[in-house]
Order: structure tokens, then C-alpha cells, then sequence
């Protein structure tokens, strides 16, 4: 099993988090919709806050138990706890 996951391209640029707030199940990552809705345009003025907060929170715990964050760089991958970043 990987422990990355591609889950948006960078392709998307500003609407990655759009795309996110749109596609992808906020309770699964332990977040509350409602506490990112000016994730729902960029023209938000609050827009890039709400998404470093999101970043900053976001969790999903899978079937073993393993956490899983949201890592941006260039484009949005879901990282597992025991991931070995090489560098």
C-alpha cells in the first residue's frame, strides 16, 4: 500500500482548494463544511486563510489505524503517518 496519494494536480493552481471543498468528504478528514465555506470561490476574501487552516487540520484515520495529513506542493497529496520523505 502507498503511503502518498496524489489527490488533486497542480493543474488546478488556485481552484485546488475549491476542488477540494467541492469533491471531497469533509467528515472523512474530520473537518465541519461550514467552517471552510469561503473555500467555495478564490474571490473569497478569506479564501487562502481558510485553506491554510484546513491544511493546518485536516486528519483521516484509515482501517489500520494510520493517520493521513494533506501535504501541498505544487500539487495536493494525502500523506499516511509512517510516509518516509526522501530528501
Amino acid at each position: 500500500m502507498d503511503t502518498i496519494k496524489l489527490l488533486i494536480d497542480e493543474q488546478a493552481g488556485i481552484y485546488i482548494p475549491r476542488n477540494f471543498y467541492k469533491y471531497f468528504a469533509f467528515d472523512a478528514w474530520n473537518l465541519a463544511p461550514q467552517d471552510y465555506s469561503d473555500l467555495s470561490s478564490p474571490d473569497n476574501a478569506e479564501y487562502w486563510n481558510a485553506w491554510d487552516d484546513l491544511l493546518a487540520r485536516a486528519e483521516y484515520c484509515d482501517e489500520e489505524g494510520h493517520v493521513w495529513r494533506l501535504y501541498q506542493d505544487g500539487d495536493l497529496f494525502a500523506v499516511r503517518d509512517d510516509h518516509d520523505f526522501e530528501y
